[in-house]
């Protein structure tokens, strides 16, 4: 710190002798700008925001039908085109700035000129603002209304030829549509005298209309097809259900004693068995699932005693006897087997 202060001290002594001399220099550079800033020209600016309603009730309607009516769209064309040849020719006359003009090239410098300096900045999708800058102030605010008034005349007879275009667009489209439901008409007048009997013209109300009998034939489908579902469903239950239940079961076997005509127990049981088929068979034929499911257990009977008899199994022991509830099951299943054939063939 000693050091830095050291070698500060001297440049400060010599600054201190030459103040005069830096205080005359400060008040020459002062003297110079403010001469400087006396003689730069005085600049008036005029500006003007618009708001630019190009979201009219038609924009929503024609929206994907007619061309874009985007605003931004609008805004930048507006933009582009406020400025052309032909809009600064009428700036010009309307604000006389051609007055002492004589020469053709003293006009283009004028137009350059006004392209130059006249700015148009958007501020939003809808407002944008217009701005000038000249040394007389009445001139910059006639060159911005005069602007204004350009832009409205060209935006009003842009609106007035949209609104004719969209109208014209309109008519055509409802004309279009009149003719396809014209033709849609004479079709289906066609079809219905071709088919009577599946598509009847009617009257009806506006929310259903006629009903034909088409319509009629697909709602008997869809209640065929929601039968067979059910009928499938229980069939593949009972499934599941015999292929849990054993078809014989093991109990102690008895004595056999001779009854009646002699006939065994056994033998006893399988007469009645052919007895209720012989029953079934008086009323069903061979195909009805009874007398299938009667045929099935007297089969299954026959050769369990077969095989009874083979083993020579007699007295006290184990012996197999056909489930109840198997042969229950049995019985059920064919009768669901046949309910799905019958949804089926209703829904064939």
């Amino acid at each position: 710190m000693t050091s830095i202060k050291a070698q500060a001290l001297p440049f400060l002594q010599i600054g201190w002798r030459q103040k005069w001399i830096a205080v005359a220099a400060a008040w020459l550079v002062c003297a110079v700008g403010w001469i400087g800033v006396a003689l730069i020209p005085t600049k008036y600016e005029s500006s003007a925001r618009i708001y630019l309603d190009v979201d009219p009730l038609l924009t929503p309607l024609l929206h994907g039908l007619a061309a874009d009516t985007n605003p931004q769209r609008h805004l930048d064309f507006l933009q582009r085109t406020l400025l052309s040849r032909p809009n600064l020719e009428q700036l010009v006359r309307l604000t006389y700035l051609d007055a002492g003009l004589t020469t053709p090239e003293q006009k283009e410098q004028l137009y350059r000129n006004l392209a130059n300096n006249v700015e148009i900045r958007p501020l939003s999708p809808n407002l944008m603002t217009i701005s000038y800058l000249n040394r007389d102030p009445q001139v910059a605010k006639n060159v911005v209304q005069s602007l204004l008034t350009i832009f409205s005349e060209k935006t009003a007879r842009s609106s007035r030829s949209e609104m004719d275009n969209a109208q014209r667009f309109l008519d055509d489209e409802i004309a279009s549509y009149r003719d396809q439901l014209h033709a849609k008409d004479q079709q289906r007048a066609e079809l219905a005298r071709q088919y009577p009997d599946i598509v009847s013209v009617g009257s009806g109300d506006a929310a259903g209309g006629s009903i034909n009998r088409l319509d009629q034939v697909r709602a008997e489908v869809v209640r065929a097809k929601d039968a067979l579902a059910d009928a499938i469903t229980k069939r593949d239950t009972l499934r599941k259900e015999i292929a849990s239940v054993p078809p014989m079961l093991s109990v102690e076997r008895a004595p056999q004693v001779i009854v009646g005509r002699g006939l065994s127990p056994d033998e006893q049981r399988l007469e009645q068995m052919e007895a209720n088929l012989d029953a079934l068979r008086t009323k069903y034929t061979d195909q009805h699932p009874d007398v299938i499911a009667a045929r099935e257990q007297i089969r299954e009977f026959k050769a369990q005693m077969k095989h009874a008899a083979d083993s020579g199994t007699s007295g006290l022991g184990k012996t197999q006897i056909p489930n109840a509830v198997y042969d229950e099951l049995k019985v059920k299943l064919v009768d669901a087997e046949s309910q799905v054939a019958a949804a089926q063939r209703q829904l064939a």
